[in-house]
């Protein structure tokens, strides 16, 4: 009875820094990808984004035309594709 006592112990801290890992390994830039129709860029046909919190979002298609911009993660501003950049 001990014996599982002291492993369940065990468990429970090895998930605790588990857990701890996990979240030290969030983004440390927030991406965010529009792709298009064609080559000429035009035509947005999808986005997706990934936060500097981990979370992703996405909507429409993706294509082989796409615009990737990149902003680091707790700097403030930021930058966007369709808007530019704000204060680094």
């Amino acid at each position: 009875m001990k014996l599982n006592r002291t492993l369940i112990a065990g468990l429970i801290a090895f998930s605790a820094l588990t857990a701890s890992a996990i979240s030290l390994a969030a983004p440390t830039y927030e991406l965010e990808t529009v792709y298009f129709s064609d080559a000429s860029h035009t035509k947005i046909v999808g986005e997706s984004d990934l936060y500097c919190t981990g979370d992703h979002s996405s909507w429409g298609t993706t294509s082989a035309y796409k615009l990737v911009s990149k902003s680091p993660c707790g700097k403030g501003g930021g930058c966007n594709i369709i808007t530019g950049c704000g204060e680094l």
